[in-house]
């Protein structure tokens, strides 16, 4: 066998290394979505890619900003998990009166969220052209 292709080979080794390494080291964060009502609240339809709402425990909002990376496990009903990085696109924290605490975050755009996207927006239906309160707006 060339010698290239097993350097080639290697070198593709340590960077998918390094990518699973700093995937791990995001803040994680799961959300389980039992029905359509939690859908509706927890989706972020506005968001280019889409995006989801994800409540945080009290007084951690603090340690995030707007644009971070995160690492979040998401299942739908009696779905697998589906497990995407995302960048934090809207923050609610504690303070937010009369609010969950959490952060939005926006899917990623792959294949795979684009396909979460349209299950979520099957899933949702009409209810996506309601005027009924979500946890952002």
């Amino acid at each position: 066998m060339d010698s290239n292709v097993l350097e080639n080979a290697a070198d593709q080794v340590s960077k998918n290394s390094k990518e699973a390494s700093a995937i791990n080291n995001l803040p994680r964060f799961s959300l389980s979505i039992p029905d359509k009502l939690s859908l509706y609240t927890a989706y972020m339809p506005y968001i280019k890619n889409g995006g989801l709402f994800v409540t945080t425990p009290v007084g951690i909002d603090a340690n995030y900003k707007l644009g971070q990376l995160v690492l979040v496990d998401f299942k739908l009903s009696n779905n697998p998990v589906i497990s995407f990085v995302g960048a934090i696109v809207w923050l609610c924290p504690v303070s937010a009166a009369q609010r969950v605490s959490g952060i939005g975050v926006e899917l990623p755009d792959d294949e795979t969220s684009r396909k979460l996207r349209q299950n979520i927006e099957s899933t949702l239906g009409q209810a996506l052209n309601s005027s009924r309160a979500t946890h952002i707006l």
